[in-house]
């Protein structure tokens, strides 16, 4: 079963910082991401995640996946919060009493 999926993707601004990238995500799979400085790793997970669209190819999420995202910079609204509230205050609000305990 496909949870995350890229196909032919790529991510131009005034030159590509990727192209032609696919693979697919399991339930289970984990995945790296390692290069240098400026080559679209921020950016890729952006996209993944929906916060910014792809320049070309397509990404695809099964129904009731979510893809989260925690950014290199720490809105400062987070920082007076513990990990715990800060992680409640990222889900919808009819869910937070149901899902506190874990």
């Amino acid at each position: 079963m496909t949870t995350l999926s890229l196909k032919d993707a790529g991510y131009v601004i005034r030159k590509p910082l990727f192209q032609n990238l696919s693979f697919t995500l399991g339930p289970s799979d984990c995945l790296g991401l390692v290069a240098q400085n400026g080559a679209g790793k921020s950016t890729l997970l952006r996209c993944l995640s929906g916060e910014v669209e792809l320049s070309q190819g397509e990404s695809m999420t099964s129904r009731g996946a979510r893809v989260g995202l925690v950014p290199q910079e720490v809105p400062t609204f987070l920082l007076s919060l513990t990990l715990r509230d800060a992680v409640l205050d990222a889900l919808p609000v009819e869910l937070r009493a149901n899902e506190a305990w874990r």
